[in-house]
C-alpha cells in the first residue's frame, strides 16, 4: 500500500515572523497540505535540487532576501524548467514595477502584497491541484 500523497507547498521568506504568519494562515484554512519554509534562495535551491525531497505543487516567494534575490529564483526556475509548479510572490513590495516585472515571468501565478488576508489565502490555495 502507498502512502497518500498530500499537496506540497514550499515557502522562501527570511522573517521568521512572516514564516509563522503565513504557515498558521494556510494550516488553518488546509491542514492536509504540506508545508516547507526556508530562510534563502540557496536553501530552497538545494531543496527543489535533492533528489530525494518532494516537489511542490506551489512556491510562496518572498522578493526581497538576504545573499540572493527572490527574482533570481524565478529566472532560474523559469530558465531551466526543472519541474512545473505555480509561483506566488509574497512581498512587501508595494513598487508597481515590480507586479510588472512579475507578469513577465510564465511560471508566476499571481502577485500578492503582505499582509495577506484570508482571501488572499483561498487565492494561494486555489492554484494547487
Amino acid at each position: 500500500m502507498s502512502e497518500p500523497t498530500f499537496p506540497i507547498i514550499y515557502h522562501v521568506d527570511d522573517s521568521p515572523v512572516d514564516q509563522l504568519i503565513i504557515k498558521k494562515m494556510i494550516e488553518r484554512e488546509a491542514p492536509h497540505l504540506s508545508m516547507h519554509q526556508f530562510p534563502s534562495v540557496p536553501k530552497i535551491m538545494s531543496a527543489l535540487l535533492a533528489r530525494d525531497r518532494p516537489m511542490p505543487h506551489l512556491l510562496i516567494v518572498n522578493l526581497h532576501l538576504p545573499q540572493t534575490m527572490g527574482w533570481e529564483l524565478i529566472e532560474a526556475i523559469e530558465e531551466f524548467e526543472v519541474f512545473p509548479v505555480k509561483v506566488v510572490i509574497v512581498t512587501s513590495s508595494i513598487i508597481l514595477a515590480d507586479r510588472q516585472r512579475a507578469r513577465r515571468y510564465s511560471v508566476v501565478s499571481d502577485f500578492k502584497t503582505k499582509p495577506l488576508s484570508k482571501g488572499d489565502v483561498h487565492d494561494l490555495l486555489a492554484y494547487i491541484p
